[in-house]
């Protein structure tokens, strides 16, 4: 058995034993009654025996009906229905019935599974109804009532259809993530409703609480916790009612909870008394509020993070003796209207925190009604383009300064604010603009400032269209704590003639665009400052179009952040000089041609296509990196102009996973990397690929760039893509495969001037290239079917070390090599020198570790290095042959052994010998040249070592010796023991 298997069957067992304990709580005999557990995967009819295991109908009180098949199946009830406890475990089941039936139970436990009451069925529980985590129950059937006890417990009841009737005093519990939804209305008379815990209790319609027609007309509401909502999606129209006929309702949401309740009438009855209050981080959402209309009715805001919002164009109506209080948080108006009538209030009272009145409609006072603003720290926001009516015999008061700096102005639906002069939202205070639906114009030049003096301006437009002709400075304070902030959402317009986000040193700035249908047109805009401590400013976009109509463009200071999130960008020219942008959009393609320097960095986050024509230039210090598993394209849509990336200057750096040169169909793309510039990529891919339609891909690495890159480099294209590595440092590392051209496609990679190119793996296709014009090219092993060709002019070659060169005609390098002072090559295998090919060494370096064969080995000047244990030797039939005479300007290095065989002569008179040991079997000549043996040297028996008259032969190494040393004039032989 599995550990996953065994660990669900643990916790089925564990539900089980819940369940049985839980119907032993709710009837105390349970334990002790009959249990009838459906035994019928097909489904049926209830009232069939069969279907019941053991034999029989559950129809007492005392019996438990049990339902746990892991099966789909429709049970029919054909009659009135009895049973005691339901016990709902598993399995989708569909009660329906073909002729209204009813269908009455003790109580319920829907512990799993997915239960429908459906067409037909009228249901009703007497006792307590509960609902766990992993089940659900949909009333969709004639009609449901439940008497006393609801207890949605992380489980899910969905009414569809039918009327839902609960007790006169229910007592309600939606909790631990738990729903409550309904299509249509719910009405609840008395008792007592708690939503905690992430529940949801969620009409489609209103949502009635109190009424003393129905019940003792007492009724109290708790929506508490974080995640815990009620919702009334009422049309336009139709209100939700707390307080009817005389009732009482006590209303409290605190700790983070939620409501969406449209329309609300609270104490519109003569004799109601309604409380609301909200508390504690929670939030209410209405489309129109009316206080009082007979009753007396007090909605109370009493925390910091408590909140209520009236949507859209909702009203709000505070009616006589009735009062809206606010002692901490925010109330937010809709785009209607506020009347306060005689006797009413609206009271702003602060104390317990600030508190925030956003009036975002026409205020009306009426006669005997009153406005106070009585906290000087409290926060009053008045619509602009809207108009504050004191009517006769109503008084306002207004502690706090009536102005945008510290109060705010709020332009709603229809409005319209004409503004002609400077506008300041924030000098010295916090202020706020918030535009829903109406219109805001500033057509002079004067400029509209948020943020002074260490305060913080807020701009906020959901919908509408503003104009503002001047500058907007967000952030236009130098004193520490100076922010301004705006959010452009939902389908706004935005017009400015410049943006600056925190351009003053100090301050601090955010500028946030989303809403698909949002537009923000503006001439230039730049972000940040040059002073990297004590402020911030953020310019991002997370939906909507953003288009910078100048040539200047985007411009981010060191300060400055860009996040691009959703949306589009328009603009031809982004400039980043030490600041940061980072973009989710395919940004490049936007058509803007992009600049980073002095220590700027752009991460694109899903990677990006750079477009025909455009370039991204990254500077000295400046970063280009893409995150996760996205891609940089460079060249989309066009042969005839190319994109390009260019990287140059000490410290610009890019990071990719994969970067795409020119390898999109019909595209044509450059990448440049230069002046010291560093860059690490995943995979690279130059050229497009075969079967495409033709694309040019061209990278360059130059002076003394690095290319590091790791898994993959691919450069194949049908239209001739190629790589150019030039200048001393400038080096392309590959720690995968590097594969140049495929069949006949070609691709071709030039090596010069002091550049290396290093691959761990080289795959030479049909059409590769490798042109050698200098520089020095690394292969660390040759990928199995590699055929291509290396064009070997100058530089210096270093082939895989278990790799065999054949000097040969089709051998890798031709049947013939000639390698000058230009020229070096080392193949730390074998080397096969064919009897009819020749290897000429004129002024060049050639190092192996084995050399063998039959062909001329031409030594005429330069290195000759063999590191192989056979060593080299003077004797017929080897590359050197029998005779030999090493002159000036020739060195010999030999790892092992330097042996010259019995019918050899090896006359040295100039260059030099560096070799681990020293056999004359022959003859060694010595006229002049360095010698140097790190081990010892032998002169065998028969073999003669002669120095020529004049000249010193030093061996550091010992001699021993068993042949003739012969030594002529004045010549001398120096070394260890003899």
């Amino acid at each position: 058995m599995s550990r996953r298997l065994a660990a669900s069957k643990t916790r089925t067992l564990i539900g089980s034993v819940a369940i049985l304990l839980l119907a032993s709580l709710l009837h105390p005999r349970a334990a002790r009654a009959q249990t009838f557990t459906w035994n019928n995967p097909s489904g049926g009819i209830w009232s069939d025996s069969t279907n019941w295991t053991p034999l029989g109908v559950p129809t007492l009180s005392s019996q438990t009906s049990v339902f746990n098949l892991n099966s789909t199946y429709t049970v029919t009830l054909s009659a009135p229905t009895t049973t005691g406890t339901l016990s709902f475990e598993s399995g989708i089941v569909h009660f329906a019935a073909a002729t209204a039936q009813s269908f009455n139970v003790a109580s319920a436990i829907f512990s799993g599974g997915q239960a429908t009451l459906g067409t037909g069925v009228s249901f009703a529980a007497g006792g307590p109804v509960w609902i766990g985590p992993s089940a659900s129950l949909t009333l969709a059937g004639n009609s449901a009532a439940i008497a006393n006890v609801l207890t949605i417990d992380g489980g899910h009841l969905n009414r569809k259809a039918g009327a839902f009737s609960p007790g006169p005093a229910i007592q309600l519990s939606v909790r631990n993530g738990g729903t409550f939804s309904s299509s249509g209305s719910l009405s609840f008379g008395g008792g007592t409703i708690t939503i905690s815990a992430g529940g949801v209790l969620a009409a489609g319609s209103s949502i009635d609480l109190g009424d003393a027609a129905v019940a003792s007309g007492t009724l109290t509401l708790v929506v508490d916790g974080a995640g815990s909502t009620l919702s009334a999606a009422a049309p336009p129209g139709t209100a939700s009612a707390w307080g009817i006929g005389g009732a009482d309702v006590s209303a409290t949401f605190r700790n983070g909870a939620a409501a969406s309740l449209g329309d609300l009438n609270l104490a519109n009855s003569i004799g109601s008394v309604v409380n609301l209050s909200v508390d504690s981080g929670a939030s209410l959402q209405l489309a129109s509020l009316r206080l009082g209309n007979g009753g007396v009715a007090t909605f109370s805001l009493n925390a910091d993070s408590s909140s209520a919002t009236l949507v859209g164009e909702s009203s709000l109506a505070v009616g006589g003796s009735s009062a809206l209080t606010i002692l901490a948080g925010t109330f937010t108006s809709g785009t209607g209207s506020i009347s306060i009538a005689a006797g009413g209030r609206i009271h702003v009272l602060g104390g317990s925190g600030t508190a925030r009145f956003h009036a975002n409609g026409d205020l009306f006072v009426a006669s005997g009604a009153r406005l106070d603003v009585t906290d000087p720290a409290a926060v009053f926001q008045l619509a602009a383009g809207r108009t504050l009516h004191i009517q006769s015999g109503g008084s306002a008061t207004v502690n706090s300064p009536l102005t945008l700096a510290g109060s705010g102005a709020a332009i709603s639906s229809g409005a319209t604010l004409s503004v002609n002069n400077t506008i300041d939202i924030g000098a010295g205070a916090d202020g706020t603009i918030s535009i829903t639906g109406g219109a805001l114009s500033a057509l002079t030049t004067n400029p509209l400032s948020l943020g002074a003096g260490g305060a913080g301006g807020s701009f906020t437009m959901t919908g509408g269209m503003a104009t503002i002709n001047g500058v907007m400075h967000v952030g236009a304070g130098s004193h520490s704590g100076s922010r301004g902030v705006v959010n452009i959402d939902s389908g706004a317009s935005l017009t400015l003639g410049q943006l600056n986000v925190a351009v003053i040193p100090g301050s601090s700035g955010t500028f946030d665009l989303s809403g698909a249908a949002s537009r923000v047109s503006v001439s230039r805009i730049l972000v940040g400052n040059d002073a990297t401590a004590g402020g911030s400013a953020t310019l991002r976009l997370t939906g909507g179009t953003l288009t910078i109509q100048s040539a200047a463009g985007l411009t981010v200071a060191p300060s400055g952040r860009v996040e691009l999130q959703a949306g589009t960008i328009n603009t031809s020219s982004i400039t980043i000089t030490g600041g940061q942008l980072i973009s989710a959009l395919d940004l490049p393609r936007s058509g803007a041609n992009v600049a980073i320097s002095q220590g700027g960095t752009l991460s694109l986050i899903n990677g990006g296509s750079l477009a025909a024509g455009r370039t991204l230039a990254v500077g000295s210090g400046a970063r280009l990196d893409v995150g996760g598993s996205g891609s940089l394209t460079v060249g989309m849509g066009s042969t005839t102009t190319a994109a390009r990336l260019s990287v140059g200057g000490a410290g610009s750096h890019v990071s990719a996973p994969r970067v795409v040169v020119g390898a999109v169909s019909g595209a044509s793309g450059t990448v440049s990397f230069s002046a010291g510039a560093t860059a690490s990529i995943g995979e690279l891919e130059v050229g497009a690929r075969p079967g495409t339609t033709a694309g040019l891909g061209v990278l360059e690495i130059l002076s003394g760039a690095t290319l590091n890159v790791g898994t993959s480099l691919l450069l194949v294209s049908s239209a001739g893509g190629s790589i150019n590595v030039s200048g001393p440092g400038s080096a392309l590392n590959v720690t995968g495969v590097a594969q140049l051209g495929s069949g006949t496609h070609s691709a071709t990679l030039t090596l010069s001037n002091g550049a290396a190119f290093n691959a761990a793996t080289l795959l030479m296709g049909g059409g590769g290239i490798v042109q050698m014009n200098g520089g020095a090219l690394s292969i660390g092993q040759f990928a199995p079917g590699s055929t291509g060709t290396i064009n070997f002019a100058t530089g210096t070659l270093t082939l895989p070390q278990n790799y065999t060169l054949s000097i040969a005609p089709g051998g890798l390098l031709g049947g013939s090599i000639s390698l000058d002072a230009t020229r070096a090559l080392y193949a730390p295998g074998t080397t096969e020198l064919s009897g009819l090919s020749v290897l000429r060494i004129a002024g060049g370096t050639f190092g192996t570790g084995t050399l063998a064969g039959g062909g001329v080995l031409q030594f005429e000047s330069g290195r000759l290095l063999v590191s192989g244990a056979a060593g080299l030797g003077i004797a017929a039939g080897h590359p050197l042959g029998a005779w030999y005479e090493l002159g000036p300007g020739r060195s010999v290095g030999v790892g092992a052994t330097l042996s010259i065989a019995a019918d050899g002569q090896l006359t040295q008179s100039g260059g030099s010998i560096d070799a681990g040991w020293l056999r004359i079997d022959g003859q060694y000549v010595y006229n002049g040249g360095a010698t140097s043996v790190t081990n010892n040297a032998q002169v065998g028996e028969g073999a003669m070592l002669l120095i020529a008259p004049a000249c010193t032969l030093s061996f550091p190494a010992t001699i021993e010796n068993a042949g003739e040393i012969r030594l002529q004039g004045a010549s001398r032989l120096a070394g260890q023991a003899m």
